[in-house]
């Protein structure tokens, strides 16, 4: 009963440290912001705000799938995102350090916008060599320079990469 004992114990011992291993497995996927055509709109004469709040900034989309955790740094990205689209979209874009109503003094501003991450989902393939997929849903918010939130709507977005 020694050596055969001795082999029985250590294959469950083996077994649950490489699970516990590969089911803990995190992936920190990169993310780049990217518009793939400029806005279907003409730029709009105006000065706007943008304010990113921290949570906004700092947000990352945690979720498992296949066993595997996956991380998304989704605030970074969406700041670099945001920065792009809004400078094509509107003549000037200043970033505010908080909510509106704006400091007197302050630069004259005809908005400002608060985007927020409302949603955000990925696939990922049977096998992991193919194309996996995301979505994610924005709210944003357009307030008045004394505070008063004018409109809301949600844009969407997705991607695939192989």
């Amino acid at each position: 009963m020694g050596p055969y004992r001795k082999s029985r114990l250590k294959r469950p011992v083996v077994v649950a440290v490489f699970v516990g291993l590969v089911a803990g497995c995190t992936h920190a996927i990169p993310l780049s912001a990217t518009v793939e055509g400029p806005p279907t709109v003409t730029q709009i004469p105006l000065a706007v705000g943008v304010f990113y709040s921290r949570e906004f900034r700092e947000y990352v989309h945690s979720g498992s799938r296949g066993g595997d955790r996956w991380e998304f740094p989704l605030g970074s990205a969406s700041v670099k995102l945001f920065d792009q689209v809004l400078s094509m979209m509107f003549e000037r874009v200043v970033p505010v350090s908080s909510r509106p109503p704006l400091a007197a003094g302050g630069p004259a501003l005809a908005a400002v916008i608060e985007p927020k991450v409302e949603e955000f989902d990925f696939t990922i393939p049977f096998l992991k060599t193919s194309t996996f997929t995301a979505e994610i849903a924005y709210r944003v918010t357009l307030y008045s320079p004394q505070g008063d939130p004018f409109a809301s709507w949600v844009v969407r977005g997705a991607g695939a990469k192989p």
